[in-house]
């Protein structure tokens, strides 16, 4: 039933959903094959398995550079801005967006509760009820007898979504996605006895016969956290990456590090006299620190601007 929805939605050009992690297997057509053998599918599975923990830290490390993104971009807007009211409406709405996250949470993954809802409103079994074993026989959609990679995560899209879908935003597909790996972590570090990262049906009626797969403890979304280090050294990388770009927009070659280097000194030394002289290079406008110093210049006398809150620093670029 799930593929025959997904190939509908292909049909009516519906946006991919999250849960949609490509693998590129040689022999991914396999999967869809009522012929393929168990063997040669459980082997595809393995190697999946293999390649996870590298993928989950690509993915988490893109996970965190996009939330420092934002960060950066929050602090450029509040820095240009000269507009007290605006600055003032910009902070309010980054705070709320954090404390939305620091605050929402769902169903405990893989608890009863989180399952019977999966099992009402997704499997159209609101009458039904819950029946473990068949509950593991709809989605376990290869028939190979164990709950993958795919297989898991598709179980925590609605409840990750859930977490990260604050009412007139647009949804976070990547802090979805990440909210989705952590739930089948969790719940793999939780029940997978032979730690072969798969969840066997075995393993899968033994979560269900527990005592506490009754209860549900919270569960609370990911809030991304980094450093001020960490995010300086990002603002580093990033300004790099655009002084690359727009040497090699301007000249047609690729400019090495040692250049890039030290363009951002030379840079860095021009900020400074501006800061000690008042002047700048002709036609220079003086707008922050070109090379991530943390060093953020005055603002002019006649603007006067409010104390940032505590949560959000000087501009770092």
């Amino acid at each position: 039933r799930r593929t025959a929805r997904r190939e509908n939605e292909h049909d009516l050009d519906v946006p991919e959903r999250a849960d949609e992690a490509e693998f590129n297997d040689k022999d991914e057509e396999m999967w869809d094959d009522p012929e393929a053998h168990r063997k040669e599918i459980r082997h595809i599975v393995e190697q999946r398995v293999k390649l996870m923990t590298n993928i989950d830290q690509a993915h988490h490390e893109a996970f965190i550079e996009k939330e420092m993104e934002r960060e950066l971009e929050f602090r450029e807007r509040v820095a240009k801005e000269k507009d007290p009211k605006v600055i003032e409406e910009l902070t309010k709405q980054h705070s709320d967006e954090t404390e939305f996250l620091k605050h929402s949470q769902g169903h405990h993954p893989g608890s009863r509760q989180q399952l019977q809802e999966i099992w009402a409103d997704e499997d159209g079994l609101k009458d039904e009820k819950f029946n473990p074993i068949i509950f593991f026989s709809l989605h376990d959609l290869n028939g190979d007898g164990y709950l993958d990679i795919k297989e898991l995560e598709a179980l925590f899209y609605n409840e990750a979504l859930k977490l990260h879908l604050m009412k007139g935003h647009e949804v976070d597909n990547l802090a979805v996605m990440e909210e989705m790996r952590r739930m089948r972590e969790h719940v793999v570090a939780e029940i997978d006895t032979d730690q072969d990262g798969l969840i066997s049906e075995e393993e899968f009626q033994a979560m269900t016969h527990k005592t506490d797969f009754n209860s549900d403890p919270a569960w609370t979304a990911l809030v991304p956290e980094f450093t001020e280090e960490k995010l300086r050294e990002f603002a580093s990388r990033r300004r790099a990456a655009r002084l690359r770009n727009r040497l090699w927009n301007e000249t047609g070659e690729h400019v090495d590090d040692a250049l890039i280097a030290a363009t951002k000194r030379l840079e860095l030394e021009l900020w400074k006299q501006a800061q000690r002289t008042g002047v700048g290079a002709p036609g220079q406008v003086i707008k922050g620190n070109p090379a991530g110093h943390h060093e953020p210049p005055k603002p002019a006398e006649h603007h006067e601007q409010p104390k940032p809150a505590e949560a959000h620093p000087a501009p770092v670029e």
